[in-house]
């Protein structure tokens, strides 16, 4: 349930936030949909496959390189928020 309230309202929050490309923001709005979701369908894709070998091996070598992936993307979010301009909310001491 959160990986879905994250997806459907999550994009708003990341965007009027974090001072960073459209583009990246989106991957990483769809990333981290994603690291909170893929187990549902991990864990269905298991029940669906049984014990075929090859499934297994590629649901066991597919899924974590898609953590891999949104990972990284979520990484290169996070430095280019870090190295953003801070924006003028508070007066500086």
């Amino acid at each position: 349930m959160l990986g879905v309230s994250f997806l459907l309202f999550g994009y708003s929050t990341l965007k009027a936030k974090v001072p960073v490309s459209a583009s990246l923001t989106r991957a990483a709005h769809l990333s981290i949909a994603w690291l909170l979701i893929n187990w549902w369908a991990h864990d269905s894709l298991h029940e669906h496959n049984g014990i075929n070998l090859s499934g297994l091996l590629g649901i066991e070598y597919g899924f974590p390189v898609t953590l891999i992936i949104a990972g990284v993307i979520l990484a290169r979010f996070f430095m280019a928020a870090v190295r953003a301009p801070a924006t003028a909310s508070a007066p500086a001491k």
